[in-house]
C-alpha cells in the first residue's frame, strides 16, 4: 500500500542521482518508508504543491515535476511512464509521463 512521504524528510534530497532535488510529495510502498533514506529507485508517484491554481503556477508545476519525473525515469530504467499529482490550490491534476 503506499504511503505518502512524511514531511520531516522533506528538506532532505532523495539518493540516487547526482541533481539534489527535492519533491514536494511522493508515495512510495509503506515497507520501503519505513526501511530506510528514500532513494529515487523507491518512488512510484511524484506530487508538487503550489498554494494556488493559475496559468504561471500550472506552467510552473509541470516544469518543475518534468524534472523530478526525468530524474526518476532515469533511475528506475526499465520503468516507461510514471504518473504524478499536482496539487495547485484546491484542484487536484492528473498526468502521466
Amino acid at each position: 500500500m503506499p504511503r505518502t512521504w512524511v514531511a520531516d524528510r522533506a528538506t532532505i534530497p532523495l539518493e540516487g542521482s547526482a541533481a539534489n532535488r527535492k519533491p514536494d510529495l511522493v508515495l512510495v510502498l509503506s515497507n520501503v518508508a519505513k526501511s530506510k533514506q528514500l532513494d529515487w529507485r523507491d518512488i512510484n508517484v511524484v506530487g508538487e504543491i503550489k498554494a494556488q491554481k493559475s496559468t504561471k503556477t500550472m506552467n510552473q508545476s509541470y516544469t518543475e515535476v518534468a524534472g523530478k519525473i526525468a530524474l526518476l525515469l532515469y533511475a528506475q530504467d526499465g520503468r516507461h511512464t510514471t504518473p504524478c499529482l499536482r496539487v495547485l490550490g484546491h484542484s487536484i491534476v492528473l498526468t502521466f509521463f
